[in-house]
């Protein structure tokens, strides 16, 4: 064994936790900006609202077929989301 085994040891050990800092200190900040976006488009609700009752005064309603395929597009994410967690659970 010679002098620098041990201080090659001793970089590679501070290089591993340094990255397990960097991976840590990632993950908590990029969970945060996730959350502050959740929270932001939760709290223009009313904000989307005012702007969409804006847009029909001027423009009217968007048609009924319009609609209803908002909606069914809503409805089937909603069975694949629900087919999903069947499958997975089911056993």
């Amino acid at each position: 064994m010679t002098a620098a085994e041990p201080a090659g040891w001793i970089v590679f050990a501070v290089l591993l936790l340094a990255l397990f800092g960097w991976f840590f200190w990632h993950s908590a900040t990029s969970m945060l900006h996730h959350a502050r976006r959740i929270a932001e488009f939760l709290d223009m609700r009313s904000e989307r609202l005012r702007r969409q009752l804006e847009f029909e005064a001027i423009h009217g309603r968007p048609p009924f077929w319009y609609r209803l395929a908002q909606r069914l597009v809503i409805l089937m994410v909603i069975a694949g989301a629900a087919a999903m967690i069947w499958t997975k659970f089911r056993g």
